[in-house]
Order: structure tokens, then C-alpha cells, then sequence
């Protein structure tokens, strides 16, 4: 269990974040503003997905109880998203290294999104919907981005930057969540958050309620 822990590390916001924002600041340097732009619009569109979904369960208890979807998992999206465009613009982008590298970076996504699974964080519809929401920004980021066919500028000042992110920030988890219940109290007006077993109940009256209707 220790070693799952330490894997869904990876996928926090403290990490991703940062990392992200390191992948908008090389593309703007190396490419210009509209691919760090493009960049910069689908994580964020991914993040208020999750945030939404999350907010919308912790508030106002919605979800979906026939697949245990109570929010897209964050840490899914965010690896799903950030590892394969990280790996190809530190490993070049040529169709020979893509071959490669994006297959690595969803490999590693890919075991972030199982820990969540396997330390009981999120249920398997959580999970995958967060892998589809992070694949599809990783992958409408390399149809629609030009991306140059060598590595990137800069490459080891880059490199030295994410690394100083995971040192700096790897197993210090980042206040995401509390920040996203706080909003989700402020909007609903509750004094406390859903909790799935509340989210069960409530599941299971509204349905014997229809029953003996």
C-alpha cells in the first residue's frame, strides 16, 4: 500500500501544477503565445471540469450512483495530461520519439490512475473519466500544436526546473481539495460537504421511495 501512496504523489496538484505552467512558459519561449495559449486553455478548461464536478458533489451531493461517479479524479486528469506532452517536448518531436514517449508519459499516467483505485480514493468511474479528460487535452494539444521536430530550446534549464518542482514539491500535497470544499459550502450554503455514505443514504431512501410509489 506505502508504494501506491507514493506513486499517486505524482499526480498531485502540488506537482502538476507547477509542471504545467513550466510546459506554458518553455512552449511561449520555444514556440510562441499561441501554443502556449492552446496549452494553457485546455488544462484550465480540464482543471474547472474537475473542479465542477467536485463542487457539484460536495455542494448539492450530485452524481451519478449507478457508476459510483461522485467527480472526475484531478490526479488522473493532470498525469494524463501533463506526462506525455513533458516527455515529448523533453525528448524532441519527431514522429520516431512520439512513438515512444507518449506511450511512456501515459504508462506513468496510467499508474497514478491506478493507485486511486488501489488506495480507495476514487471509484473506477472516476478514474477513467479522468484519464479520457487529460488524454483529450494531451491529445488535441499535439493535433492542434505545431510542435518543432528537434527538443526544445533551452532543454537543460528546463529540465533542471521541472526536477526542482519535484524536489521541491513531491509528497507536500496541495491544499486543491480544501480549497474546492470551501467553494463547494460557499455555493450550496451547507455548513458541511457530502460525504459518500450521506450520498448512499440519500440514494437509497430516494429509491425505496419510488418503490412504494
Amino acid at each position: 500500500m506505502h508504494l501506491w501512496t507514493l506513486i499517486t504523489s505524482f499526480g498531485d496538484a502540488g506537482l502538476m501544477v507547477p509542471t504545467a505552467v513550466i510546459i506554458a512558459v518553455w512552449l511561449y519561449a520555444a514556440q510562441g503565445r499561441v501554443a502556449a495559449l492552446l496549452w494553457c486553455a485546455l488544462f484550465v478548461s480540464a482543471g474547472l471540469l474537475v473542479t465542477a464536478t467536485k463542487i457539484a458533489f460536495l455542494g448539492f451531493g450530485l452524481g451519478i450512483h449507478r457508476f459510483n461517479f461522485t467527480g472526475i479524479s484531478g490526479h488522473s486528469m493532470m498525469s494524463m495530461a501533463v506526462f506525455p506532452v513533458a516527455l515529448v517536448l523533453l525528448g524532441g518531436a519527431s514522429p520516431r520519439s512520439r512513438w515512444i514517449l507518449v506511450p511512456l508519459g501515459a504508462g506513468i499516467a496510467a499508474m497514478v490512475a491506478l493507485s486511486r483505485l488501489v488506495i480507495h480514493a476514487h471509484s473506477l468511474s472516476e478514474v477513467l473519466s479522468g484519464m479520457a479528460v487529460g488524454a483529450s487535452v494531451a491529445g488535441l494539444f499535439f493535433l492542434l500544436a505545431k510542435l518543432p521536430p528537434a527538443r526544445a530550446r533551452n532543454l537543460p534549464f528546463v529540465s533542471f526546473c521541472l526536477a526542482m518542482i519535484f524536489l521541491a514539491g513531491y509528497g507536500r500535497p496541495a491544499p486543491s481539495q480544501d480549497l474546492v470544499t470551501r467553494a463547494a459550502l460557499v455555493l450550496s450554503g451547507r455548513d458541511h460537504p457530502y460525504t459518500k455514505k450521506e450520498w448512499y443514504d440519500e440514494g437509497w431512501r430516494k429509491a425505496a421511495q419510488k418503490r412504494e410509489i
